[in-house]
């Protein structure tokens, strides 16, 4: 059996994990995440479970031995708190002084203090709880501000559909696991999404979004490079001068289109003054159509797709919201190549925005995570002037230097150490910002698993005109970190057909 064929079993101890056949046996305790209760895949029946994380059958509260039930035991039922509490969500969500102020303290559930916030509701948990994934998500009052797990729909007609039990029963059996690992997983018109801050509300809500013509989006498929451009972008709006970013997370530079609170979101972004900066990771069919249409300016970073694999794979370790993957990699090379991963395949995310840059070369710049590497400065200088910003050559020898990686990944502004909620990021597992070499997919892809994915490269790429760098060979050292690839040299780089 070749590696890349379809292979109905799942690797033993792969993940801890429900099956197909374990969620339709299941009480609806799936507000759980990121592990709930089942069977093992060979069917024995041992049940995996977490004791922070399991529930009493029936009932919406957390396991008496879990760490916050003193927590959840004081707080009250949601049919209690309801009215109140959703008052004060939408008044807070829609505050002005939130969406226009400059100050760096908006953190989540609209940067007030929720002691002071509900206390007149008797529910005093510490910041750290009341800002963290298993606060939000894990009890009534979480479940009251994140929303139902309900199938909803969409303007166009189209479903967002949860993945549970009836959406994976036909699926490959170890897509079907994966995709039951990703907390809250679900499918926007096909594509499939984590559930943790990508609510329904705001999906459902997208394409009323409108579009400015100063508006600029960063779009990528995931680790591809997006934080790099994102503070590379901020600091072409901020006259190329780190002094004035150094103060401030980049997650209040640079909005994410698709990821923010469950309410009010999107009437935040509308309140943004400009130029706004946004950053997404849809594809192209699934951004809103304004986005498509207007004369808004779009950034498109893509990274050779062995790279990308590798960083993903960390990536999918160390997040929460994607449910801390404990598979193999074999596993994941595998779901990567078939398209199965959140937010699709890497071929169907980067080809359209391809063709869209092809025909709309003024209004979008198409850059690879390898141009970055080679010549940051020439880079900076094409961003500025595609951005109609022009810098000084003092500034774009500021922004290279403020932007090498050993700075980014120094910078608790940029690298993701501090944010406005807790547990998004196991760091223990992983850094956020890794390596950021080239040539680093030589130290995981076997020669079997090399051209399996040049095969499919060529296949999927041929005739497109797009060239990649694959290779560190190619580079000199110095641009990439001082690193090299330390396995013995495959072939790499997909063969011209």
């Amino acid at each position: 059996m070749s590696w890349l064929k379809e292979r109905p079993e799942i690797a033993s101890g792969s993940r801890r994990q429900r099956t197909v056949s374990s969620l339709a046996e299941e009480e609806p305790c799936q507000e759980l995440p990121p592990a709930a209760t089942g069977k093992t895949p060979d069917g024995s029946g041992e049940v995996f479970e977490d004791s922070a994380d399991s529930c009493r059958d029936g009932d919406s509260e957390l396991s008496s031995d879990t760490a916050d039930s003193n927590l959840v035991k004081s707080l009250p039922t949601p049919e209690e708190i309801a009215g109140k509490i959703a008052k004060e969500l939408e008044q807070s969500f829609s505050s002005e002084s939130d969406c226009e102020s400059d100050s760096d303290e908006g953190v989540a559930l609209g940067g007030r203090n929720p002691e002071i916030r509900l206390s007149d509701l008797q529910v005093t948990p510490s910041a750290d709880d009341m800002l963290s994934l298993k606060f939000l998500y894990n009890t009534p009052l979480g479940a009251l501000v994140t929303g139902s797990r309900k199938k909803r729909e969409d303007k166009s007609g189209k479903d967002i559909v949860l993945a549970d039990q009836d959406s994976t029963l036909d699926l490959d059996p170890l897509r079907a696991s994966y995709v039951q690992s990703i907390p809250r997983a679900q499918w926007f018109k096909g594509v499939l999404l984590q559930g943790y801050l990508v609510h329904p509300s705001i999906l459902m809500g997208l394409d009323d979004l409108e579009v400015r013509d100063d508006d600029v989006f960063i779009t990528t498929y995931p680790k591809s490079g997006t934080t790099w451009m994102e503070e590379i972008v901020s600091l072409i709006y901020n006259d190329g001068n780190p002094s004035k970013v150094k103060k401030k997370l980049l997650n209040y530079r640079v909005r994410h289109l698709e990821v923010g609170r469950p309410i009010g979101h999107l009437r935040h972004l509308r309140k943004v003054k400009s130029p706004r900066l946004m950053a997404t990771h849809l594809p192209l069919p699934v951004i809103p159509k304004r986005l498509r249409q207007g004369k808004c300016k779009i950034i498109y970073v893509v990274r050779n797709p062995k790279d990308n694999a590798v960083s993903y794979y960390h990536h999918h370790r160390m997040s929460t919201f994607l449910g801390n993957y404990k598979g193999s990699w074999d596993d994941f090379l595998y779901l990567y190549m078939k398209g199965y991963l959140v937010y699709g395949s890497w071929f169907d995310h980067v080809l359209p925005y391809w063709r869209f840059h092809q025909e709309h070369p003024d209004r979008m710049l198409f850059i690879s995570f390898e141009d970055l590497k080679l010549d940051l400065p020439g880079m900076v200088s094409k961003i500025a002037s595609f951005l109609d910003r022009p810098l000084s050559p003092d500034a774009i020898e500021a922004i290279s230097n403020h932007c090498t990686f050993e700075q980014m990944k120094s910078n608790n502004m940029v690298n993701r150490e501090v944010l406005p909620i807790t547990d998004l990021f196991d760091m223990t597992q992983s850094k956020f910002m890794r390596k950021g070499i080239i040539g680093d997919w030589k130290n995981y892809f076997t020669e079997e698993q090399n051209m399996a994915f040049n095969k499919l490269y060529n296949e999927k790429m041929q005739g497109s005109g797009l060239e990649l760098v694959f290779d560190p060979e190619e580079i000199d050292n110095r641009n990439n970190n001082g690193e090299t690839a330390t396995t013995t040299k495959l072939d790499n780089g997909p063969a011209e057909t």
